[in-house]
């Protein structure tokens, strides 16, 4: 499957749905770890606005605007975690 993410120039969003990973964000580079996403997850980063859509088990949701896409993806993830998603890559913390 060729590879979601879209480059920065000249594009406004960045799309993370390739089934069953998710990008490793660092420092707003992906590389290395790839945590397993559900079928039909889907987070979307605008770099104009730097917000995140999130889409998730028949829901989608507007979060941020966001200071970076590290802290959007998170915060996507962290949305789609309070809401069911088994992060198996993440062990799960208590609060």
């Amino acid at each position: 499957m060729a590879d979601l993410r879209r480059e920065k120039r000249g594009a406004t969003c960045e799309i993370f749905s390739e089934p069953n990973t998710s990008p490793a964000v660092e420092d707003d580079k992906f590389e290395g770890l790839k945590m397993p996403y559900e079928d039909g997850m889907q987070l979307v980063f605008d770099l104009v606005d730097r917000t995140l859509v999130v889409s998730f088990r028949d829901n989608v949701k507007l979060l941020g605007p966001f200071e970076n896409q590290k802290a959007a993806i998170h915060a996507g993830e962290k949305y789609c975690r309070d809401r069911g998603w088994e992060d198996k890559e993440r062990p799960a913390t208590s609060h």
